[in-house]
């Protein structure tokens, strides 16, 4: 008896650590995926123009979930993503933003940035614009970045299946506990001599592991009916 009552014990342990093992790997998983993500979004970023494949994309997911860069507009700006080719690279405008190692970043950014909601041009090539207009272009952005955006879908899924894996494990521990007070009480009755009759149950109680102090179990059903 005492031998099935450690396993229960032993299941019953390792089923709380499977929960809270559980539960620390979402939150865990969730830090690598935002890492991941980072770096996936710039290097598709970089590739912007030179891969269709990662130009669907990356607009597509702008567009849907109306986000511009990895953070915000201004990630465009810093990656090198427009290419020399396709660039006037004797313009003054075009050489203010080449770097040294022949780089240009200038402050341009993708159509799909553009905010759906704005009534009137998208400004998202501010080159394009007289100076005293180009401080206007982060008004007809997106201003929120796709990464928050990102994360905002995942963590609901994430809370999603925390809370799923609360209720299963609550519910485990729940039929447990009530299992075995349902064998004590059947086992208590058979031993009272009417297994029909009602009978006191516990988790841990008198004979388990060896405990002998206490009242005996007829002592116990007395003081049960009489309560």
């Amino acid at each position: 008896m005492n031998l099935r009552l450690f396993l229960w014990t032993l299941i019953g342990l390792f089923v709380v650590l499977v929960g809270c093992f559980m539960a620390s790997i979402c939150f865990s998983t969730a830090d690598l995926l935002t890492v991941q993500l980072r770096q996936t979004l710039h290097e598709g970023m970089k590739r912007y123009f030179t891969d269709v494949s990662w130009k669907r994309k990356i607009d597509s997911m702008q567009i849907n979930m109306q986000c511009c860069g990895i953070d915000s507009s201004d990630d465009w700006h810093k990656t090198y993503w427009l290419q020399r080719e396709f660039l006037m690279l004797d313009s003054p405008d075009i050489l203010r933003y080449a770097k040294v190692d022949g780089r240009v970043t200038p402050p341009v950014v993708p159509w799909s940035c553009c905010r759906i909601n704005v009534k009137g041009p998208c400004y998202h090539d501010p080159l394009q614009l007289p100076n005293s207009e180009q401080n206007s272009t982060y008004d007809s952005l997106n201003p929120r970045g796709c990464l928050v955006a990102i994360k905002s879908v995942l963590n609901g899924t994430l809370y999603s299946t925390v809370v799923l894996i609360a209720f299963l494990f609550v519910l485990q521990i729940s039929l447990s506990v009530l299992s075995r007070f349902d064998f004590t009480a059947a086992r208590n009755a058979v031993a009272l001599g009417d297994r029909w009759a009602a009978s006191p149950g516990w988790l841990y109680g008198r004979l388990d592991f060896g405990l002998a102090s206490g009242p005996n179990l007829c002592q116990i059903d007395r003081i049960t009916k009489a309560s």
